[in-house]
C-alpha cells in the first residue's frame, strides 16, 4: 500500500515539476503569442513569436528527468506523461495545495505524510521561481514600460536593479563641470558681444533721429553746432558747477529728444548723460565733437580704466564724431553729417581700420574700433582686435 501511494503521488509530483520546467520556456512563448495576437502584431518588442501551430509540447519520453528525490526513489521507471501545455499547470493544481484530497487522505500516516510535505515544499519552491522569473518578467516585457526589452535580459534586470553608484555620479558631475568650464566663457562672451552690438546700433539710430528733430526746430545742424568745452576745474581738482558749456549746449539741442534719466560731470570736467537702458554718452572735456558711448555699466568701465578713453576704447567705450562744420581731407566722413563712428584721417582702406593707421583698432589709440563694427553691419567680427569687457 505504501509503495503504491508513493508511486502514485510521487509520479504526480514529478509531473508537476516537469510541467513547470517545460512551461518556463514554451509557456512564455505561447503567452507572448496570445497577447501579441490580440494586439495584431507578429513581433512584440524583441520577443520573436511563432504561431501556436508551430509550438508542440514535450512528453516525459522527450524530457531528461532530474535525479529522483531520495524520499520516493524506486527502481520503477516513470511512465510516459501526457501533453504538458494542454493540461495547463496553475497555482491551484491539487499537488500544490496543502489541503488537497491526497494530503488529507494520508495525514494519519506520519512517514508518508512527511514525505509528501517534502515533495510539496520542493514543488512550491519551483512555483515561486516560475512566478518570479517567468510570469513577472513576461508581464513587464508586455507592458508599455517594458516594450523593447528582450525577455532573455528581464530575469537578470530583476535580480540586479539598475542604479548609479557614487563613483558614476561623481564622474558624471566631473564631466559636466569640465564641459561647462570649456563652453561657459564662450557663451558669456557671445552674450556680451550681442548686447554691445544691439546698443551701438540703437545709439547710432536714436542720436541721428534727435539731430534731425533738432534741425526741424533750430534749422540746419551746421548753424547750431558748437565745439565747446566741459566744466572748469577748481584749485582742488573738482569741476565747478554750472561752468560746463558742453552741458548747456547738449541740454538745449539733444535732451528734449532723448530719454535721459540723469546727467553728471566727471572729475575731468566732461559731461555725461545716462539713458534708460543702462547705457550712457560722454562728451569730451575739451570739445563737443568727440563723443564716447558706454553700452553697459559706464561707471564700472570708468572705474576700471579711468577717464582716459584710450585704455577703454573698443572694450567698454566706443568713439563717435559729431562735427558737421569740420572741413578738410581728414574730415571727409564727418563734414555735414550727423553722428558717425570715428573715421578721422581714414583713407578708405578697410585694413587700416584694424592696423597700420594712427587710430587703428589694434593700436594704442583705438578710435576706429567703432567703425570696424559698423562696417561689419553692426556685428563684432571674429577677427576683432579687442575683447568686449564691461
Amino acid at each position: 500500500m505504501k509503495k503504491k501511494i508513493l508511486g502514485d503521488y510521487g509520479t504526480k509530483a514529478v509531473e508537476s515539476i516537469i510541467k513547470i520546467f517545460t512551461l518556463s520556456e514554451e509557456g512564455l512563448r505561447e503567452s507572448v503569442y496570445l497577447k501579441s495576437k490580440l494586439l495584431g502584431k507578429r513581433r512584440y518588442g524583441c520577443l520573436d513569436v511563432k504561431p501556436l501551430s508551430v509550438l508542440r509540447t514535450k512528453t516525459a519520453s522527450e524530457i531528461s528527468l532530474p535525479s529522483c528525490p531520495q524520499h520516493f526513489c524506486s527502481s520503477d521507471s516513470y511512465p510516459h506523461l501526457p501533453s504538458l501545455i494542454s493540461e495547463r499547470v496553475n497555482y491551484r493544481h491539487p499537488e500544490l495545495v496543502s489541503g488537497s484530497y491526497q494530503m488529507q487522505k494520508h495525514r494519519g500516516q506520519p512517514s508518508v505524510y512527511k514525505m509528501l510535505k517534502q515533495v510539496q515544499h520542493d514543488v512550491n519552491s519551483l512555483k515561486r521561481i516560475y512566478s518570479q522569473n517567468i510570469i513577472k518578467p513576461l508581464n513587464l516585457a508586455l507592458s508599455r514600460k517594458g516594450r523593447g526589452k528582450c525577455a532573455s535580459h528581464i530575469q537578470t534586470s530583476l535580480k540586479k536593479h539598475a542604479a548609479f553608484t557614487l563613483a558614476e555620479v561623481l564622474i558624471t558631475l566631473g564631466i559636466i563641470g569640465i564641459v561647462a568650464a570649456m563652453t561657459m566663457p564662450a557663451l558669456i562672451q557671445n552674450h556680451k558681444n550681442s548686447v554691445v552690438e544691439a546698443r551701438l546700433k540703437k545709439f547710432y539710430s536714436v542720436m541721428n533721429q534727435a539731430i534731425i528733430m533738432a534741425e526741424i526746430d533750430y534749422s540746419d545742424k551746421k548753424m547750431w553746432f558748437q565745439d565747446v568745452a566741459g566744466a572748469d576745474i577748481d584749485d582742488e581738482g573738482k569741476p565747478i558747477p554750472g561752468s560746463s558749456e558742453a552741458e548747456k549746449w547738449f541740454n538745449k539741442y539733444f535732451t528734449p529728444y532723448l530719454k535721459i534719466i540723469k546727467t553728471d560731470t566727471l572729475s575731468d570736467g566732461s559731461f555725461m548723460a545716462y539713458f534708460t537702458d543702462g547705457s550712457a554718452v560722454r562728451l569730451y572735456s575739451k570739445a563737443t565733437r568727440d563723443w564716447y558711448f558706454y553700452p553697459v555699466n559706464p561707471q564700472k568701465c570708468i572705474k576700471r580704466f579711468g577717464t582716459s578713453i584710450h585704455s577703454s576704447n573698443g572694450k567698454c567705450s566706443f568713439t563717435f564724431i559729431f562735427c558737421p562744420t569740420c572741413e578738410g581731407e581728414a574730415w571727409v566722413y564727418h563734414y555735414n553729417r550727423g553722428l558717425e563712428p570715428y573715421k578721422v584721417g581714414w583713407d578708405g582702406d578697410i585694413q587700416k581700420l584694424y592696423t597700420g593707421a594712427t587710430y587703428s583698432c589694434g593700436g594704442s589709440q583705438p578710435h576706429y574700433c567703432t567703425s570696424v563694427i559698423q562696417m561689419n553691419g553692426w556685428k563684432i567680427p571674429k577677427d576683432y582686435p579687442k575683447k568686449i569687457s564691461y
